[in-house]
């Protein structure tokens, strides 16, 4: 006599499923923040490399960084922005707009040193569309070239994730020099996620739009949180309040730090 095969019945094939979408939905958010984990971990080799660059580069160049440095000699000074001794932006000299920073020139002006453009994207920016493939800017500028996808204008094809610090120094070990793009401001302080980040120039100072004690990551990118760099070369991974202490203690030197956004 032949066994009699038994199948699954329509109960245990729906049991089975709904055993699988428990798991799956167990499972999907530890993924989804290992996958941000690893983003944020590249992001970190990202400006540690920056890092380098910059001090590779000051090192060539007197201990100044290309913010401190005119074209003309092989800087970037006049293309961010600066503060003077009060609270006020020092604009660059070519034909910008405070919306449109062009200080993409200054990872530009470090093109050797950083070896490709793909180390200026974070892997978790969610507001540019792909890494450049060279450092060529438009026609006509400084560092020339045609058809070259490195626009140092910012924008949506500007291919540069990272802000830059107009007045960074190294006489400054603490100073931020660039950090990740997702900041913006808490109008109360909270310890709370920004609601939209900063697209321009902003002065950190005791008043104004962007202050340390409200200055906050958004949620765009490393899950509420970011990277920042120091003129020490060090790489810091920050939260809300760790960023905040980070700008408070920063610098003692410059009075009103300027941080240059991209759109």
């Amino acid at each position: 006599m032949k066994n009699k095969i038994q199948a699954f019945t329509l109960i245990e094939l729906l049991v089975v499923i709904a055993i699988i979408a428990i798991l799956a939905a167990l499972l999907l958010p530890a993924l989804a923040r290992a996958k941000q984990n690893a983003l944020r971990i590249q992001c970190v080799n990202n400006q540690r490399q920056c890092a380098l660059a910059f001090r590779l580069w000051g090192g060539d160049s007197g201990d100044k960084y290309p913010m401190a440095i005119s074209s003309a000699q092989g800087g970037a000074s006049e293309f961010v922005y600066h503060t003077s001794s009060s609270p006020n932006l020092v604009a660059p000299t070519p034909n910008q707009t405070a919306t449109a920073p062009a200080a993409g020139r200054v990872f530009q002006c470090m093109s050797n040193e950083l070896s490709t453009p793909k180390i200026v994207i974070c892997p978790a920016d969610s507001f540019h569309s792909a890494a450049a493939t060279n450092f060529q800017g438009p026609t006509g500028t400084p560092f020339g070239g045609t058809g070259g996808d490195f626009n140092a204008l910012g924008g949506t094809s500007g291919r540069v994730s990272f802000f830059v610090a107009g007045d960074a120094t190294e006489a400054d070990p603490q100073m931020t020099v660039i950090g990740d793009l997702n900041l913006g401001n808490v109008p109360n302080g909270a310890n709370q996620p920004a609601a939209a980040r900063y697209t321009s120039a902003q002065v950190l100072a005791p008043t104004g739009n962007m202050t340390p004690t409200t200055v906050a990551w958004t949620t765009d990118a490393h899950n509420k949180a970011g990277n920042i760099t120091l003129a020490d070369g060090s790489v810091q991974k920050l939260t809300i309040t760790g960023v905040r202490e980070a700008f408070q203690n920063g610098t003692n030197t410059v009075v009103y730090p300027v941080f240059n956004f991209f759109p």
